[in-house]
């Protein structure tokens, strides 16, 4: 398990995240660096453009282990939101059709 620091930053503007979080795979890291921009973004809504912004990762030792950009992270959100539509609209279709018969 490691304890992951979730800093973002456009280069110029820093927004530290002091508590950071426990991880136990790159899955979870994902995971949590999409959560942190949804709540950077609700913490913070006089900043309008935020294309310029990415994550830095961090492990408890202040090493860098991986980066991303928000626009990234966006992209995963909406693309995560499309395939659960599409799987519901199946359950719904596939229970239409056991009903059915």
């Amino acid at each position: 398990m490691w304890h992951i620091y979730f800093h973002c930053t456009n280069g110029s503007d820093l927004i530290l995240d002091e508590s950071g979080q426990d991880i136990e795979d790159d899955s979870d890291r994902t995971l949590y660096a999409a959560s942190r921009v949804i709540a950077v973004q609700k913490r913070h809504p006089e900043i309008i453009d935020w294309s310029d912004w990415m994550v830095a990762m961090h492990d408890q030792y202040g090493s860098q282990i991986d980066t991303t950009t928000f626009e990234e992270i966006e992209s995963a959100i909406l693309m995560a939101q499309r395939l659960a539509r599409v799987a519901a609209r199946r359950r719904t279709s596939l229970q239409g059709s056991r009903a059915a018969a």
